[in-house]
């Protein structure tokens, strides 16, 4: 008996470096490994099987509307066309649909996808799908019987919020904030998980009584007017892993003050902090390499920018398109990092 004791023993002890290792690899999405494209409209449509298209500048589709009835599946390819985005409004207030199901390929649904489509009962959403805006599924039976505090779908997307704190704090599952507290009056704080990645197109919109964000550790997207109206957010601390912020990200971001933009920011959509009117001071990682005087429409109040580079990195891009002809703007260059201010 002895000898079989010590022979399990010695198994376990050989098994264990195996265990944690499996244990390491059940995280399929971290901040060095999930990607995204960012596609833009060509002036290019199309028709096939009741659907209309747009052509996306990649070659893929996004579908803009669709003359369906009964149980949809949407198709993976128009016209040879990978899908890859259900459009703004695409099924809005068709109540003839009962389910759906949406194909991997798939990333995106808009705003208003399927609102108001009355006998929607079904929904099967692939991995695929990481950006979903507000409002996709409202007025559905089927987001109606969606109960937990939080609800995921797709690739661990955020759509729903049915609990009542004002300081949520988001669960492991959730791998990317969707519109689930799009015009939440109700939230003050909100505390990102160590793997949330990224968060859509007008995610947290019009939280008008949200002063603070923790964004977690690995954060990479911020989509278009993510913060836009959120009048009372004072701080956006962006952790080391953001590579880019959308269009309109914090329009009329009132009482926002000091922003710091990690250190692998390398893309700022247009018009980032139009009307931010109380900010003061950012923070820009050399990664940064084309700045525009849109991204600050209005923002009369920056008086002090830290750069992460030299004086001589800083001028290679700061003379695009005159983006700091800020009064008494002041510069501080070879800065380690961050604001140090909420």
């Amino acid at each position: 008996m002895k000898i079989k004791t010590a022979a399990y023993i010695l198994i376990l002890f050989m098994l264990l470096p195996l265990l944690f290792s499996c244990k390491g690899t059940e995280a399929t999405f971290t901040p060095e490994s999930f990607d995204f494209t960012l596609r833009t409209a060509t002036d290019e449509m199309g028709f096939e099987n009741g659907y209309s298209f747009t052509i996306l500048d990649d070659g893929s589709v996004a579908i803009n509307e669709a003359d369906v009835t009964g149980d949809v599946n949407i198709p993976a390819e128009l016209a040879g066309r990978k899908v890859t985005a259900i459009g703004e409004g695409a099924f809005f207030k068709n109540t003839s649909i009962t389910s759906v199901s949406i194909p991997s390929g798939v990333e995106s649904i808009g705003i208003y996808a399927f609102s108001d489509c009355t006998a929607l009962a079904s929904v099967e959403i692939a991995e695929s799908v990481w950006r979903i805006a507000p409002f996709a599924f409202e007025n559905t039976p089927w987001l109606a019987a969606q109960t937990d505090e939080f609800v995921t779908v797709g690739g661990g997307v955020l759509i729903a919020y049915n609990g009542t704190s004002r300081t949520p704090v988001l669960p492991e599952k959730v791998r990317h904030l969707g519109g689930a507290f799009a015009g939440l009056e109700t939230v003050y704080t909100i505390t990102a998980n160590k793997e949330l990645l990224s968060i859509s197109d007008m995610a947290l919109s019009f939280c008008m009584n949200l002063v603070d964000i923790d964004l977690g550790l690995s954060l990479v997207y911020i989509g278009d007017q993510a913060f836009s109206g959120c009048e009372k957010l004072r701080s956006l601390n962006l952790p080391d892993t953001a590579r880019y912020i959308g269009n309109q990200s914090c329009l009329n971001c009132y009482e926002l003050k000091s922003v710091d933009l990690g250190k692998s920011m390398t893309l700022l959509g247009t018009n980032t902090f139009e009307y931010c009117q109380s900010m003061r001071i950012i923070y820009i990682p050399k990664a940064l390499t084309a700045i525009k005087t849109s991204h600050f429409t209005d923002c009369m109040s920056l008086t002090l920018l830290l750069y992460e580079g030299s004086e001589a990195e800083f001028d290679a891009i700061s003379t695009n398109d005159n983006a700091f002809n800020f009064r008494d703007l002041s510069k501080v260059f070879n800065y380690p990092g961050g604001t140090n201010e909420k």
